[in-house]
């Protein structure tokens, strides 16, 4: 080991300890603010060279510097990558451009890399016409929700012209497409197109078959004009061959008060053979047995359905009325209340009544599937709008 004193070129000193003037090859050295210090540094300790004509040398030093983000301890504090300065890379609007929702988005040093975050944001994605997740895609993935009554319409969904309700995300905006139920082929008969959804297209069956019809006529004295043309148009409908095998619960509604003093329905005939409806449409035809109560309609359908509950074939209720829907003591919404009991005893609903009305049955007739259909001016005339609607007989 030689010992040299220094001379001219600045002082070597330990940290800590009183500068010396002797120089000692291979002594752990660094540099801080262009003096040799005689200690190491975190970085990396140099090793100190001694010469009798030059000045003492710290060679091998690794010296200390503004921290960067490379993985690396840079300013020599025991810490890789800390306190960084917001010094970003020149192309730093490129490499961290702000994408949909996601606002406010700065570069991190991670891992020895500046990285892009936003510091608001992502979302999960939601229909409402922007990026959520702030991926540059606008309301992706978002599955459009199919339903249909099934339990009311079984095995007819995706048969002729029913569908299913559809709500997508279309525009930004959650649409909602409604469903097509079957409804009966009197309104469309000769359209080309299967409504009745059973797999025929404006079918002219008129075949015998078990069929349940649940026929409600208005006894108020309002309907005093229709009557007689409703009850021949019913009777000669009945009377049809076609009707062989079916039966009829035939109810009478807005009867007298001293029959039926609070809901005024009365149940005249509970699933008849054909003949037991001609007999009893005739018997009120003859003697009119019209009253002056209250038309409470919707009593008249649920008291009807429950009656021909034990029915094995389709039922079929049939309403006439010149008057907009009425109930009597039918809790909350009507289309609930009919959505209830059409899933329990499912059953299609024809009305039978003046248009000025027809706003005020599409609830009611919307929640069981069904028509509407103008009371008509002659019996022949009701009796083949119920051909037209229960056993088509179109002409093409």
């Amino acid at each position: 080991m030689r010992v040299f004193a220094v001379l001219g070129l600045g002082l070597i000193g330990c940290l800590n300890e009183p500068l010396v003037d002797v120089c000692v090859d291979d002594t752990p050295c660094s540099v801080f603010d262009g003096v040799i210090q005689l200690e190491g540094s975190i970085c990396g300790a140099g090793r100190l060279v001694c010469s009798s004509d030059e000045a003492p040398q710290c060679v091998g030093y690794v010296g200390r510097s503004y921290e960067i983000c490379d993985g690396l301890d840079n300013d020599c504090n025991g810490e890789v990558d800390d306190a960084l300065p917001r010094n970003h890379p020149p192309d730093y609007e490129d490499r961290c451009p702000n994408v949909g929702e996601c606002v406010a988005r700065d570069l991190f040093c991670i891992g020895g890399n500046w990285v892009c975050q936003a510091t608001v944001g992502p979302t999960p994605e939601v229909c409402d016409g922007v990026d959520n997740d702030c991926d540059g895609e606008v309301d992706e993935g978002l599955a459009a929700v199919f339903t249909y009554p099934e339990d009311r319409f079984p095995n007819t969904v995706g048969v002729g012209q029913c569908r299913p309700s559809v709500a997508a995300c279309i525009n930004g905006v959650l649409e909602s497409i409604p469903a097509v139920v079957p409804v009966s082929e009197a309104a469309t008969c000769g359209d080309g197109l299967d409504n009745d959804c059973d797999g025929i297209v404006d079918e002219e069956d008129g075949a015998a078959g078990e069929r349940g019809y649940v026929i409600a006529i208005d006894m108020s004295s309002s309907f005093s004009p229709f009557y007689d043309n409703v009850l021949l148009g019913l009777l000669s409908w009945v009377s049809s061959p076609s009707q062989e095998n079916s039966t009829f619960t035939i109810v009478q509604y807005g009867v007298s008060s001293s029959l039926r003093p609070n809901r005024h329905v009365r149940v005249a005939l509970t699933l008849g053979s054909r003949d037991a409806a001609i007999s009893m449409l005739d018997y009120m035809y003859t003697v009119n047995i019209m009253g002056g109560g209250e038309e409470y309609q919707m009593e008249a359908i649920i008291d009807g359905a429950a009656a021909s509950a034990g029915l094995s074939g389709p039922m079929n209720v049939v309403i006439f009325s010149d008057e907009g829907l009425q109930f009597y003591d039918v809790p909350g919404d009507v289309r609930a209340a009919l959505d209830i009991q059409c899933s329990e005893t499912p059953y299609s609903l024809t009305v039978f009544a003046q248009p000025s009305h027809f706003s005020e049955w599409e609830p009611a007739v919307a929640a069981c599937g069904g028509a509407i259909l103008p009371l008509a001016a002659s019996a022949a005339a009701i009796e083949t709008a119920l051909d037209l609607t229960f056993f088509s007989r179109c002409s093409f």
